[in-house]
């Protein structure tokens, strides 16, 4: 599911639990990916890229992210990838990538500045990383991870291999996951 180009919010949730997000990419919302209140969603595979505000903004409940690349651009660290109030949080394998004066996330209010940190604060996250994702071309919404060794293009519907360097994020998900949901 593609969600792109939005108002403030590409998802809203208020008071909803158990919800599964799979292969989801929202990406140029004028405010937050993913937006929720009291409600418990477990996001794998998906990418949150360029939401003006923050990727994801949680209030309450719980929330777990795995295999997913979260992405925002901002001036300053209260632009954050993950904003967390109050949540119980569970996430590894992601790939957190902050642009400008962005932080990576803010947790209870306090703004924290690096994975490390973020590592350290919460232990999780141990296996995530903090990279380039290296997407082919997310201005023309082409998202497949470049590869030396071939990928596919959406504009010309064929496999290229004119790409002249790879993403890290090819074989960077949990090993224990099947190759099949990769987005």
């Amino acid at each position: 599911l593609e969600i792109r180009d939005g108002g403030y919010y590409g998802v809203k949730m208020n008071g909803s639990l158990d919800n599964i997000a799979e292969r989801l990419l929202i990406h140029r919302m004028s405010g937050y990916g993913i937006h929720a209140g009291g409600s418990s969603l477990s996001i794998h595979s998906s990418v949150l890229w360029s939401n003006r505000i923050a990727a994801v903004n949680w209030a309450g409940g719980s929330l777990r992210v795995s295999n997913s690349v979260l992405h925002t651009r901002g001036p300053s660290i209260t632009n954050a990838i993950v904003l967390l109030d109050k949540v119980i949080y569970r996430g590894d394998y992601n790939n957190y990538f902050p642009e400008g004066g962005a932080s990576y996330m803010t947790l209870d209010g306090e703004a924290i500045t690096g994975l490390p940190q973020w590592n350290t604060i919460t232990t999780q996250d141990l296996h995530s990383i903090s990279i380039d994702p290296k997407f082919a071309n997310t201005v023309s919404n082409n998202f497949h991870p470049r590869s030396t060794s071939g990928r596919f293009d959406p504009a010309s519907q064929a496999f290229v291999t004119n790409d002249v360097d790879y993403s890290w994020l090819i074989d960077a998900a949990d090993p224990t996951t099947s190759y099949a949901f990769e987005p």
